[in-house]
């Protein structure tokens, strides 16, 4: 029975050490608000060859990356491939002149020959844009950064 445990255990251990976690810039955890992610958690991110498809999966934020798109894709040199990637978090723009939101993800990297990034290695950040008035007023934006920990 204990041998039992301390296999689970090792392989919950396991299991959470293969996730690389990016948390949010200490300076700006003040300014954000419960739209935007404290932590982004990330196992394997890959991009397919011609750039057209993205698959993430994070077994502690998941849904950060359901709609995870490829903006840009090109070949860095004959070792592999550059990418950017959003997903739009939150997009609640009222229309009669309201408050407006938006918050977007946005990764960067690169990917080798095979489209397996090193998420080790990724550029994270998160654009937050504000207003009161959608009809008259410029939305206020702010970048979010992520540093890895």
């Amino acid at each position: 029975m204990k041998a039992l445990i301390a296999t689970i255990v090792l392989f919950t251990t396991f299991n959470v050490s293969a996730e690389t976690c990016y948390r949010l810039n200490q300076k700006q955890v003040a300014l954000a608000n419960n739209n935007i992610p404290q932590q982004i958690c990330l196992e394997t991110l890959t991009v397919n060859t011609d750039g057209t498809e993205i698959s993430a999966y994070s077994y502690f934020t998941p849904n950060l990356f359901n709609n995870l798109k490829v903006t840009y894709h090109a070949r860095r040199n004959e070792n592999g491939f550059s990418f950017r990637s959003e997903n739009i978090l939150v997009d609640q723009w009222e229309s009669g002149c309201g408050d407006g939101e938006r918050v977007v993800l946005s990764i960067k990297g690169q990917t080798d020959n095979d489209g397996v990034a090193g998420v080790e290695y990724l550029d994270v950040k998160v654009t937050q844009e504000l207003t009161n008035d959608t009809c008259h007023s410029q939305p206020q934006e702010t970048v979010f950064t992520y540093d890895i920990y």
